[in-house]
């Protein structure tokens, strides 16, 4: 298991955010889109619980906030899942640690 805060608290001030170029492999050439992908790879997005969709996955955006999207991913599960290049992958993205979980300017 991996310290998720830990991670992007130690990237904060380093020449790693938005270096889309250094993913690799790219699982899109845009990086919000690369970030989502990588995410649903680990089974991270939530799934409908109940109804005619159930097991379906849920949207990724949990909410947006003036220029913020808050992104709904289950943060244990990435603790638990998640290699420290992974992270930093999705700081290459945009991806940024938030104490309510992962978020991304639009």
């Amino acid at each position: 298991m991996i310290d998720v805060e830990a991670i992007f608290k130690r990237l904060e001030g380093t020449d790693e955010y938005m270096k889309f170029e250094r993913v690799e492999p790219k699982p899109s050439y845009i990086p919000d889109l690369c970030a989502f992908l990588m995410l649903e790879s680990l089974d991270l997005i939530p799934k409908i619980e109940h109804g005619p969709n159930a097991g379906r996955h849920w949207s990724i955006v949990a909410n947006a906030e003036h220029d913020e999207i808050f992104l709904q991913v289950d943060m244990d599960k990435l603790a638990e899942t998640a290699t420290e290049e992974f992270i930093i992958d999705l700081y290459r993205c945009g991806v940024m640690y938030d104490q309510e979980g992962l978020k991304m300017f639009v």
